[in-house]
């Protein structure tokens, strides 16, 4: 698994989530890699900027129908 590597002390808990690492930011705000201990798979999470989270939620909620290969699936 994933995780046998990684020393699970140091990882902090976000719900569902293990926050493993900084995966880079972009204009909305920071983005980490993490597990999703319920689907048992690596997960990226976004931190919005509290200016946009608005708008990013409404349109969030219209990508999560989108299924394509090419298209990252929106699981929560």
């Amino acid at each position: 698994a994933i995780l046998a590597d990684a020393d699970t002390h140091s990882m902090e808990a976000l719900g569902r989530y293990l926050v493993l690492n900084p995966a880079g930011q972009d204009p909305d705000g920071p983005v980490w890699r993490a597990w999703d201990t319920h689907e048992s798979r690596t997960v990226a999470l976004r931190a919005l900027h509290p200016a946009v989270a608005q708008d990013a939620l409404r349109a969030l909620l219209r990508a999560r129908v989108v299924r394509h290969p090419n298209i990252a699936r929106i699981y929560d």
